[in-house]
């Protein structure tokens, strides 16, 4: 190979690159990174930050275990489209837990050999001594490490727009005591009630099954179990004076979160009937472009915003509200008196911990369970979305050129699709856009998490698709190549300080420092010597899975080798 031919083979393989330093990078932006802590940030601090919290750092290694377990999955979606080929199709119930049921192989040869050679190729491209390409310089990425490592700043994102926020830990805690010190909105508790409100709703919930209002599955799906209370969190205001902080309750894996979406599955579909509702803001140039011959030249645009909107709604009229908006529709089972009953368990219900604290709101309702949006709608029938006065839209994609450029990406391609854009007309850009795209119905998807150094999965599943295609049944269950679909790894949210950090450095640790526990990592169900049953275990939830997550986390730090799963050494029988 000549010279010539090697830069360009070069040349060609960085095309694919990210540059370390876009070629027409721009410092910062003020309104990307707003530092609101006494702190002072490093250029490659603020370089990092302004990439946005979405932004993916390269990991240092894919997860094997987890690669497996992801062809597993897939394996076992050709199995079932297989073992079902010949059923008419159901339509899913709505409300039911996620099933694992295997079908049984060997059913058909092809598909057993089609397994065998897709995970053999897998394993044979595994190449853990291949480099991996970074996509953070070395000073970002030792910026990475010491703002992951700080406890005395947190970092959120702003209420609106796509700034991120540092602030420090005392005044994020004092802006949050400032909420929970209403007594009128919360109170404290003095243990955690979690447990006795999982039994209540449990019991609603068999209730309305012994009346044949909901089926098995949904009681399996609703009932609540293993459930924790909700966390409460800020998001600074920083397009208001003072920068005040948004409360808000995440509800994952508390009691109310099932029961919370079953409501919202009902009442959400009642909001855009609603007269006054705005989609979003092209929903709303879009009526402003209906109606634009009727308004005179010297009318003025007015909006009304509610102060702390869903923290003030009162419990009964929000229901009563609700409840008359679901009476003027024809809907299935279960009655409204049910419904009635479950918003009443969600808003009544919502604990959370804040700084070690238990905490109950007794007014309004908590801005992260999943009913609340329709639940405020229901309630503000006559009002109308907040909306921006309209500016020329040129100085705006100005600044959208600049931050989408500032994040990292081509100053080219962003120029470009700008250009593209203004190109169009006004209607064509506001009209809504068609999500069918291409017909993906017959494809199966493969699902992993992205890491550059992942095998050649597209390459690997469609050389050996030809070997389904060879048996009449499984041509017809799987016709067409797979989807490759990835996940994203943990990104800059997941990574950087956004949680309150405790105050002791090990908070649960219930050992002595000095002390080395030791504990197999091979894929076993019990410990070495005089297991001892898990917490998990006695409060009868999946120990698999719990045993399964903790197993793979140890057999990367332990560095099991080949077959995974294997706690063993080379050189011994």
């Amino acid at each position: 190979m000549t010279d010539l031919q090697k830069r360009r083979k070069r040349t060609a393989c960085n095309r694919f690159r990210r540059p370390q330093t876009p070629p027409e990078s721009e410092p910062p932006s003020s309104t990307a990174v707003v530092n609101l802590s006494s702190s002072t940030l490093t250029s490659a601090d603020l370089r990092l930050l302004s990439k946005g919290l979405n932004f993916c750092p390269t990991p240092p290694a894919f997860d094997q275990a987890e690669l497996s377990q992801d062809l597993t999955h897939f394996f076992r979606r050709i199995r079932l489209r297989e073992f079902f080929l010949d059923d008419p199709p159901t339509e899913r119930e709505p409300f039911c837990k996620k099933s694992s049921w295997m079908p049984p192989k060997n059913r058909v040869p092809v598909l057993e050999a089609y397994t065998q050679v897709v995970s053999s190729e897998t394993n044979q491209s595994n190449s853990p001594l291949r480099r991996t390409h970074d996509n953070l310089p070395r000073d970002e990425r030792t910026a990475l490490s010491s703002l992951m490592s700080r406890s005395d700043i947190i970092i959120k994102p702003a209420d609106k727009g796509s700034a991120v926020v540092i602030q420090d830990r005392q005044d994020y805690i004092k802006e949050a005591m400032r909420h929970l010190s209403n007594s009128d909105i919360y109170t404290l508790l003095d243990s955690d009630p979690t447990d006795i409100f999982s039994q209540q709703i449990k019991q609603t919930i068999t209730d309305m099954y012994q009346r044949n209002q909901i089926s098995k599955k949904a009681v399996s799906f609703l009932s609540p179990t293993d459930c924790k209370a909700a966390r409460f969190y800020l998001l600074p205001k920083i397009h208001k004076p003072g920068n005040p902080g948004r409360p808000i309750i995440s509800g994952n894996g508390s009691p109310t979160e099932k029961i919370s979406l079953f409501v919202d599955h009902f009442i959400k579909p009642l909001v855009p009937q609603i007269n006054s509702y705005i989609h979003d803001t092209p929903d709303f140039l879009r009526k402003l472009e209906d109606i634009k011959n009727q308004i005179p030249s010297t009318a003025i645009i007015g909006t009304f915003d509610v102060t702390s909107l869903y923290t003030n709604i009162p419990h009964a009229e929000g229901i009563a509200a609700t409840c008359a908006a679901l009476s003027k529709k024809v809907h299935p089972c279960p009655p409204i008196s049910d419904i009635k009953a479950l918003m009443q368990q969600v808003l009544t219900k919502n604990n959370f911990t804040f700084m070690d604290k238990h905490y109950l709101q007794r007014h309004g309702t908590a801005m992260g369970t999943r009913m609340a949006p329709s639940f405020a709608c229901c309630l503000c029938l006559a009002l109308k979305n907040a909306c921006s006065v309209r500016l020329p839209a040129v100085p705006l994609s100005d600044a959208l050129e600049k931050h989408l450029i500032a994040r990292g990406h081509s100053a080219r391609r962003v120029r470009e699709a700008i250009q593209r854009v203004r190109s169009l007309s006004r209607s064509s850009t506001l009209a809504v856009k068609d999500k069918k795209g291409r017909d993906c119905d017959n494809k199966l998807p493969l699902v992993f998490t992205f890491h550059p150094n992942l095998p050649p999965l597209q390459k690997i599943t469609s050389n050996n698709h030809n070997i389904l295609l060879t048996s009449d049944r499984l041509q017809r269950a799987v016709p067409e190549k797979p989807i490759i679909a990835y996940r994203r790894p943990r990104n800059l949210r997941d990574l950087v300080r956004a949680a309150v950090p405790p105050l002791t450095p090990h908070p649960f640790s219930m050992v002595p420092s000095n002390v080395i526990a030791l504990r197999d990592a091979s894929s076993a169900a019990t410990t070495l010597l005089n297991p001892i049953p898990s917490p998990a275990t006695a409060l009868g939830s999946r120990p698999d899975l719990v045993r399964i997550s903790r197993e793979r986390l140890w057999m990367q730090r332990l560095r099991t080798i080949q077959p995974y799963g294997l706690n063993i050494q080379e050189g011994h029988d």
